[in-house]
């Protein structure tokens, strides 16, 4: 492992990246204070031909790029293409600001890629089994169109399992996820709806 500054032009972002959404707002207030403050954590990266392929940090490396810097401080270290997307999941597992759904489908990738079964990722994510199993379900109702968002409008992975749960055909969990945010309604009320 060597920390470098290296050049912002000389990034590319992850081809795995599991994060897609990226606040506009929280982008510019970022760029201004890399600006003002400077760098206080490194990015991780691994060489790729010419340049550099980013492992973690995507946010920080485009504030930087809007900010007009012209280097960044990161991590470079020999990753293959399943050890990095698992660097990528472990510290957005740590984030805050990550929609649960993009975290899902960063799971649903590792899984695949390491050819491991649902428990096994947990053991290796330090995560019970059921917050795996509840995000793959979840993540499985989003991919057929169900969809039950959360007070800040982001997909609840938690409510969204618990209607793809529901015996029926998908328009029907579709038709209970519509009245649910229709509603507004919290878990006691989903549960009550679940069970009728």
């Amino acid at each position: 492992m060597i920390v470098e500054n290296v050049k912002v032009g000389d990034l590319k972002p992850s081809k795995d990246q599991v994060r897609t959404t990226l606040s506009e707002e929280g982008l510019e207030q970022l760029a201004i204070s890399l600006k003002e403050h400077g760098q206080e954590v490194p990015i991780k990266v691994r060489r790729n031909g010419e340049g550099y392929e980013i492992i973690y940090g995507h946010r920080r490396a485009e504030a930087s790029k809007r900010a007009g810097l012209k280097t960044i401080v990161a991590i470079v270290e020999d990753a293959d293409d399943s050890e990095a997307l698992l660097k990528q999941i472990l510290e957005n597992e740590c984030r805050e600001d990550v929609p649960d759904i993009e975290k899902a489908r960063g799971y649903a990738r590792i899984v695949e890629k390491l050819g491991c079964t649902q428990g096994e990722f947990a053991s290796m994510l330090g995560v019970g089994r059921s917050k795996i199993s509840l995000a793959f379900s979840a993540l499985s109702a989003v991919d057929h169109g169900v969809e039950v968002y959360d007070e800040s409008g982001g997909i609840s992975n938690h409510h969204t399992a618990l209607v793809s749960r529901l015996d029926g055909s998908w328009d029907e969990k579709r038709e209970v996820a519509d009245k649910v945010n229709s509603e507004k309604l919290g878990q006691t009320q989903i549960q009550q709806v679940v069970r009728a």
